[in-house]
């Protein structure tokens, strides 16, 4: 795409460049990650780029010849290490989608990467959120271009949620579009806002140490969201070579049959050329955006589980072979998560904060008085620039199924 400066400036302009790239048939596109040349050094503006890349078509790390624009992790700060390290990882780990989505790009013409328009062409709003993206069919992509609010210690980000349930890729945390609104994001250091359509399924091979195999592979983790029924067909092929072209190929249909009270979720028998991948796979089905169930079934057996209340995660895992189907039945009063947490991370957010002790110890006051914020904290009882942007994060957690500011 050009060799674009290290500033913040060209990463807020990367986004909406790549997504209205589609618009002239560039799917398939790229840029240096990070920036190529000039510029200044910025780690926080590194690692939200870094962010950003995994939910690009190329992730690519790349930069002129200057000892000074280094793109190894290990030669920043630690959160910024961190973030690099978890974003390669992740990149690596959505093989599976990113392969089955490019051949559908082959297949259908539908580029990875989408304006928002394109599903929602009649809606003003869809034109609006120039950065935002859908990613795949599955998720829409909004990244944070900006540097992290001195005050609140987090990233921001203006987005537009379509009407529907919508689950966070990272947090679990479940937002309602209810008719279609726009909301203020925010984000710690360690993600951006990626959010999954109600009953989402998106299929990941497992992190394995030192492996850098793409495709075939024997653990795979499945992330499923909670809020409507769903399908998915994972394509998988050799990988290099045309023997796609005569039918040299594998296909396995997920599906997610949902009910606040019920998620059957099934995996069935793999169809076509089955000798290009193993014959016996490890599967982690993680129920991202979920409440703790009060039983899990595999086949209608009981089977342990654990449940990580920070992603709000149901893990179930299991193994078998891969021309056998797989049922895995989750059964609650209430699975969607309802964002009961809401007070524990306003906590996290203000011991973070860089704001006055006595503003967030009345504030933290008055969120334990009636569990909540509101408007009228925003505008009138912050005092400063910090305080603002801190109540502003918070005020996020208790808008997620509410109508948001106007």
């Amino acid at each position: 795409s050009g060799d674009t400066s290290v500033t913040w400036e060209s990463l807020e302009f990367q986004p909406e460049f790549t997504a209205t790239s589609s618009n002239i048939g560039y799917g398939w596109w790229s840029h240096d990650i990070g920036g190529h040349h000039h510029g200044y050094r910025d780690d926080n503006m590194t690692a939200r780029w870094v962010q950003y890349g995994v939910f690009s078509p190329i992730n690519r790390l790349h930069s002129t010849c200057n000892p000074f624009i280094n793109k190894e992790p290990w030669d920043y700060n630690a959160v910024t290490e961190r973030v690099m390290r978890e974003s390669l990882k992740l990149r690596h780990q959505l093989f599976p989608y990113l392969y089955t989505m490019n051949y559908r790009t082959h297949t259908e013409c539908k580029p990875l990467v989408m304006p928002m328009y394109y599903t929602y062409p009649e809606c003003r709003c869809a034109y609006d959120v120039k950065n935002q993206y859908w990613f795949g069919d599955q998720m829409i992509v909004a990244p944070i271009t900006e540097k992290n609010n001195a005050g609140s210690q987090m990233g921001h980000v203006r987005a537009w949620l379509p009407q529907g349930i919508w689950t966070d890729f990272f947090t679990g945390r479940v937002y309602d579009g209810l008719g279609g609104r726009m909301l203020d994001l925010y984000r710690n250091d360690y993600s951006i806002p990626v959010l999954c359509k109600a009953g989402a399924i998106i299929p990941m091979q497992a992190h394995e140490a030192h492996d850098n195999r793409l495709g075939g592979a024997k653990k795979m983790e499945i992330l499923v969201f909670p809020g409507a029924d769903n399908e998915f067909t994972l394509y998988e092929d050799a990988g290099d070579g045309n023997e796609y072209r005569n039918g040299a190929s594998v296909t396995t249909t997920m599906r997610l049959t949902y009910t606040d009270q019920k998620a059957l979720f099934e995996i069935n028998p793999a169809q076509g050329e089955c000798s290009l991948i193993p014959s016996v796979r490890q599967y982690a089905v993680c129920l991202r955006g979920f409440a703790q169930p009060d039983s899990v079934t595999v086949a209608g057996n009981s089977v342990n589980f654990s449940f990580d209340p920070t992603t709000h995660t149901i893990r179930i895992e299991l193994e078998t072979p891969v021309t056998q189907k797989v049922t895995v039945c989750v059964t609650g009063a209430d699975l969607r998560n309802r964002n009961i947490d809401a007070l524990d991370q306003a906590v996290e957010i203000l011991k973070r904060s860089q704001a006055g002790m006595e503003f967030k110890n009345a504030l933290y006051k008055k969120m334990l008085e009636c569990n909540q914020i509101t408007e009228y904290d925003l505008y009138i009882s912050s005092r400063s620039p910090e305080e603002r942007a801190t109540v502003a994060a918070v005020l996020e957690l208790y808008l997620s199924e509410r109508e948001s500011l106007r």
